[in-house]
């Protein structure tokens, strides 16, 4: 049986809008619903596996210290390890379906996350996400590394609404945490192999162990898979599109000199490899094909595609007890490299190949410092720092007009710091007051080279060098209440930003206009969740309404210039 999801590739240039004014987006009367059911079934005599069919208490940290998901305010999907292997869920893009609001759309190797609806249509490397996405705390600035693949996981936490506060700059739609196990003082291990259609094969492991009694601990895993292509393709491509290649490997080494503290050392590695994605064309308005295929997985391509994607993390986390509050570290070095290529025309008609080149490297730092007591002030503040740079090269040949077109954008930097702090007071057992506040600024610099050989006897190129700053205060207040032990009720409001860049789709010296400011928004949430059934029945729910100030969208001009 072959997969039910196609995929067309479309490469499209646009420009990005501003819009002054204020722009509200309004989900009205829409509401997010969550039910969860467990053990409703069973029979009189079964007394003890109903005792045990009970939705298990999860805990998350979503607000960046460990609470349980049902006490958190905070709409949050939170799928444990468990629940990925139940669901069969191998990577972020398999997620999808198993989390209510959250959407993506696999374009060239990036992954686009949306949450209820809000997302970022340009996947250029340049460009900024809408939903920010953590692998253990670590913040991956392209988009391309939301797409991950899961192996080992803990749990899969996903915030929904801006998360301005405490995660920052590019949160406006939520936030995507990956959270793996680490090490523990034991010796276990295990092995699952994987077969399908299409000749796959796929192997997955893990195995931990305790080196140094109490003090020192590794844990390893891995998953490599290979499958065969699903495309049928026309007589002049050998190798069948659709086919994939994929690996990934992570050593944790936990170390525990002493109760108050540990430090972790991670290294993470993941590549991508194959074909690609088959990509078709309909037969339309410009009759490009004289009948339509006869299914949408029969191609007529005359260049092989080609994907090789890696993706590197070194992480160091550092946590220290004191007496009444704990301190954290998180510093990261991620590296990402998206290279990939196909027949850009999506026909046999001619040989028009392009192939694009995508890196980024980034250098992160966090430190936090978080309230441990018991009293009725629960505080936490921290600061922020992130160095990034990128690149990105095109070349595409049209082989009818004898054109080669190259665009090459050598150095895209990224400076951006923030300080954050947020602050909870319990007024009496049951209602609470959070405020929280977080400054950001962001300084950017571009330089884009593009190389236009318009025949094969000259050579034209421009060069634009952009540089811009930006910065944000962005702020959340909240309050919740429990009117009873097994339910809450919470009401907040508050902002969150996408930061400001350049419009690398069409080049221009005129620096003004190629800059676009920051993308704004303020949302105001009521939610409520509650246990029922002696905990085998859950009810979540929000009502949200976003309001947005200079939205950034992507379109082409009616004079189709970009």
């Amino acid at each position: 049986m072959r997969q039910s999801s196609v995929f067309r590739e479309r490469l499209q240039a646009g420009t990005i809008v501003e819009e002054n004014q204020m722009r509200p987006i309004i989900v009205f009367p829409s509401m997010a619903l969550v039910v969860l059911v467990v053990g409703l079934a069973g029979t009189p005599d079964d007394a003890r596996a109903q005792e045990a069919a009970v939705l298990e208490e999860i805990i998350v940290t979503a607000a960046k210290r460990e609470t349980n998901l049902q006490d958190t305010p905070i709409a949050i999907t939170a799928l444990t390890g468990d629940m990925l292997d139940s669901f069969n869920i191998q990577s972020s893009h398999d997620m999808i379906s198993s989390v209510i609001g959250l959407e993506g759309t696999l374009t060239a190797g990036n992954l686009a996350l949306a949450i209820r609806g809000v997302n970022s249509e340009n996947t250029d490397v340049t460009s900024d996400p809408t939903v920010a996405f953590h692998m253990d705390g670590v913040f991956r600035g392209r988009q391309s590394g939301g797409l991950a693949l899961f192996h080992d996981i803990q749990r899969v936490e996903t915030l929904k609404g801006p998360q301005g506060t405490l995660y920052g700059r590019n949160a406006t739609a939520g936030s995507i945490n990956v959270i793996t196990n680490k090490p523990v003082h034991n010796t276990e291990g295990n092995i699952e192999v994987l077969a399908g259609n299409y000749n796959r094969l796929g192997v997955r492991g893990v195995f931990n162990t305790s080196v140094v009694e109490d003090t020192l601990a590794v844990r390893f895993s891995f998953v490599d898979e290979d499958r065969d292509g699903y495309f049928d393709n026309g007589p002049e491509v050998e190798r069948p599109y659709g086919d994939s290649v994929e690996s990934a490997y992570r050593l944790h080494a936990l170390i525990t000199p002493n109760d108050r503290l540990s430090v972790l050392l991670t290294a993470d590695y993941q590549g991508r490899g194959g074909t690609g994605q088959g990509t078709n064309v309909l037969r339309g308005a410009d009759d490009v094909l004289a009948t339509d295929l006869p299914d949408p997985h029969t191609v007529l391509l005359n260049r092989e595609g080609f994907r090789d994607d890696q993706f590197r993390t070194l992480k160091v986390e550092v946590n220290h007890g004191f007496e009444n509050a704990d301190l954290t570290y998180i510093g990261a070095h991620y590296e990402s490299d998206v290279n990939f290529g196909l027949d850009f025309d999506r026909t046999n008609v001619a040989r028009d190949p392009l192939d694009i080149q995508n890196g980024s490297e980034q250098l992160s730092h966090e430190i936090r410092l978080a309230s441990n007591g018991d009293g009725p002030l629960q505080w936490l503040g921290g600061l922020y720092q992130l160095d990034e740079d990128a690149s990105r090269f095109v070349q595409l040949q049209i082989a009818r007009f004898g054109v080669t077109s190259a665009t090459d954008i050598p150095n895209y930097t990224v400076n951006s710091t923030a300080v954050f702090g947020q602050g909870t007071y319990s007024v009496s057992d049951t209602f609470r007051i959070t405020a929280g506040l977080r400054y950001s600024d962001d300084e950017k610099s571009q330089t884009d080279t593009v190389y236009n050989r318009t025949s094969r006897f000259g050579t034209s190129m421009i060069t634009v060098s952009n540089a811009g700053s930006w910065s944000s205060t962005d702020w959340t207040l909240g309050v919740d209440w429990n009117p009873s032990d097994d339910s809450m009720i919470y009401a907040k409001i508050g902002t969150g930003f996408k930061a400001g860049a350049f419009n690398v789709a069409n080049p221009t010296f005129n620096v003004a206009a190629s800059t676009f400011r920051p993308e704004e928004i303020l949302a105001y949430q009521i939610g409520h969740k509650s246990d029922l059934m002696d905990n085998r029945l859950q009810i979540n729910s929000e009502f949200f309404i976003y309001d947005y100030t200079d939205l950034q969208v992507t379109q082409r001009d009616d004079d189709q210039t970009v």
